[in-house]
């Protein structure tokens, strides 16, 4: 009553008919039969079993393989820090995490990298992206010698070893520790010269014992024995460079006690206290090396040009002092030549150790360290291509410095670094380093000649 109908068996009995009706006949001899031929024509032949692949291919294909894989990923990685700056966050982690799990997933499963020819195919799509992102620039377009730009001068290694005396360098502590007083100098504002002078008549004595037994005084009169300050700098990141703290306090404790002078009357003891201060800046500028060297000495006049301007409005000073003060600040280097310096400094040394490639920026690794991590930076980081950016920018921003143009070099420095400010495919590490070594050449240009004018005023203003 419930079983399936007369029609259902039907269809079930045809699908079995045909089932078996598709098996190969029967042998037709018996099984056991010794004639390898006794067999009924038409039946299949029995397939070998394929031989194992050797040990040695299947350990090179896979190699192969993971090299593939890796030299994927890298591509992926410097693709996701291009795109970041412009898509989501779940984008990059997409790219980074679910697109190559995903592929590898589909590699497995479809087996895409069992042969030789999948392997080959791969390569040849992979293999032409990291040429092109290894390949660098020809020559350096702009060389500028170091020692050109900046002479060293006579006596240079011993005047630069002195300038190091508070500076750790080459793995040995500094030969000299600056002192840190208990009496804090106030910061002189030239419009505020009241609170100042009230300043320096309130903690007079204080000023002058601490003056008078700063360590730092002894180095500066040794400074002051050499005609040019040298300066040795290595081509490296990480050269050792003069110290600012020491050149502060010294400056800013001798402009203090130059301005108690002049309260007390004393114009021409006052005038002795600053020369040495701005002999030895002045020496410091022609042979710098970098440009935290150069803005050292350009704040140290900054602050002295002040305080002889303090000195000559509260206090009596004698015309052959005067001459020696002038004397003292036309000498060494300024004007449009010292601007177009104070840029392209940086640039000179920068390229000297960049063309060297990425491992030419550390001093502490082994020979046999520097040509495979150059080789494998490649990808990232184009020697050549990266000091020929900073040069075609440098060169453009001295010469503006050198016409006085600030509005164009504020113009030309965003515009590069609003360029630079994220990522790039090709030379990804070259344009990030350009992005953060590059100072801000347009507040120390201007810097520059406000100092610059205020040096040309008071020595005009010295000769009257």
């Amino acid at each position: 009553m419930y079983g399936p109908s007369q029609g259902a068996r039907m269809s079930a009995f045809r699908r079995l008919w045909r089932a078996l009706s598709s098996c190969p006949p029967y042998p037709a001899t018996p099984m056991n039969s010794s004639d390898p031929s006794a067999t009924l024509a038409g039946s299949p032949t029995p397939v070998p079993s394929p031989a194992p692949e050797p040990f040695a291919s299947r350990f090179l294909k896979g190699l192969c393989r993971l090299g593939l894989i890796t030299a994927f990923i890298v591509l992926l990685v410097l693709a996701a820090a291009f795109v970041a700056p412009w898509v989501p966050g779940w984008s990059v982690v997409a790219i980074l995490l679910i697109v190559p799990v995903t592929l590898l997933w589909l590699a497995h499963r479809r087996r895409w990298m069992t042969s030789w020819t999948a392997i080959v195919i791969g390569s040849a799509v992979v293999i032409p992206v990291y040429v092109w992102l290894m390949s660098d620039d020809a020559v350096v377009r702009r060389p500028v010698s170091v020692e050109e730009l900046c002479p060293p001068g006579p006596q240079a290694a011993e005047s630069w070893e002195l300038t190091l005396a508070f500076t750790p360098h080459d793995g040995k502590p500094a030969s000299r520790i600056y002192t840190t007083p208990k009496l804090m100098v106030a910061r002189f504002v030239p419009e505020q010269a009241d609170e100042w002078k009230a300043w320096v008549e309130k903690n007079a004595e204080a000023i002058r014992m601490t003056w008078d037994s700063l360590p730092e005084r002894a180095w500066w009169t040794e400074l002051n024995r050499y005609a040019v300050i040298g300066d040795l700098a290595p081509g490296r990141h990480d050269a050792p460079v003069m110290r600012f703290q020491p050149v502060y306090l010294f400056t800013a404790f001798g402009c203090a006690q130059a301005s108690s002078l002049a309260v007390q009357g004393k114009g021409d003891e006052a005038i002795d206290t600053l020369l040495p201060i701005v002999e030895v800046s002045r020496k410091l500028e022609p042979a710098a090396r970098s440009l935290a060297r150069l803005m050292i000495a350009r704040n140290t006049q900054k602050r002295v040009i002040l305080t002889a301007r303090f000195v000559l409005d509260h206090a009596q000073v004698s015309a052959g002092r005067k001459a020696r003060l002038a004397a003292a600040l036309s000498q060494g280097a300024g004007g449009p030549a010292m601007a177009r310096r104070l840029v392209l400094v940086d640039y000179a040394l920068a390229s000297n150790y960049w063309r060297r490639g990425f491992s030419g920026m550390t001093s502490d690794q082994p020979a046999w360290w520097h040509p495979p991590v150059n080789l494998a930076s490649r990808v990232f980081f184009n020697p050549r291509a990266t000091v020929n950016l900073f040069g075609d920018f440098a060169v453009d921003l001295a010469g503006l410095a050198e016409r006085r143009d600030l509005a164009a070099l504020a113009a030309r420095q965003n515009a590069f670094v609003d360029r630079y400010a994220h990522p790039h495919f090709k030379n990804m590490a070259g344009g990030l380093i350009l992005g953060m070594a590059i100072p801000a050449y347009s507040a120390v240009v201007e810097s520059y000649w406000k100092t610059e004018d205020a040096r040309l005023a008071l020595i005009a203003d010295l000769a009257k």
